[in-house]
């Protein structure tokens, strides 16, 4: 009898465990998302503005290696794909929470394209790069963290 008590509250610890674990993940994958996502909003509707680049301080000659003659293209890009993207993505945490952690681990990939693509092409590297392909690899993990957690 001691023994099922025992057996009973350690599963009950466990599993208060389990969803604070994935309640704290989950947590930190929301802000991540949002951070990106409002930054690669401000960014694309900046560069979509202004194509010249001018708003953000980007000098045309950064684009001398791609196929861009302006940051129209750019803009737009990464306004949908890391902007809109990562802001539907944090909205996803109310609608869809079973499908949750794949779309968290898509968007730390389509970051880390986006930035590994952004380094090929302007051939510079800049600290706020360091700082998202950091990002991008935490929500590849948390992603696949949540998923491992989740029951069938």
């Amino acid at each position: 009898m001691i023994l099922l008590i025992a057996d009973a509250f350690h599963k009950q610890v466990l599993c208060k465990k389990y969803l604070f674990m994935k309640s704290v993940l989950s947590k930190i994958a929301y802000i991540l998302l949002l951070f990106n996502g409002f930054g690669a909003l401000y960014g694309g509707v900046r560069l979509i503005t202004q194509p010249d680049g001018s708003s953000l301080g980007l000098p045309l000659s950064l684009l001398a290696n791609s196929p861009f003659h302006d940051f129209l293209i750019p803009g737009i890009l990464l306004l949908l794909s890391n902007g809109v993207a990562s802001i539907g993505a944090s909205i996803s945490f109310t609608l869809k929470p079973r499908k949750l952690a794949w779309v968290i681990w898509a968007q730390g990939v389509i970051l880390l394209i986006w930035l590994i693509v952004q380094v090929i092409m302007i051939k510079t590297l800049h600290p706020l790069q360091f700082i998202l392909g950091a990002v991008g690899v935490a929500l590849i993990w948390l992603g696949r963290e949540i998923a491992s957690k989740q029951t069938p």
